[in-house]
């Protein structure tokens, strides 16, 4: 794990060193290197009522088998 932490840093380094100087500035590295880190998630853009009608569909599903 380590070393694949090591990896992304090196990775990220590079990848921040390639920025022009105005973008460096606004975002620091350890700002750069925080955000790569942090868990990505998606998004629902389901209502309420359309959640639990799937989780309803879902249940009729494995009554069935």
């Amino acid at each position: 794990m380590k070393a694949i932490e090591k990896d992304t840093d090196r990775a990220a380094w590079e990848l921040w060193l390639t920025f022009d100087g105005k973008a460096k500035s606004e975002t620091p590295f350890n700002k750069f290197l925080q955000k790569i880190k942090e868990p990505q998630r998606e998004k629902d853009n389901r209502s309420d009522d359309e959640v639990i009608q799937d989780a309803e569909d879902i249940l009729k599903m494995m009554k069935r088998t």
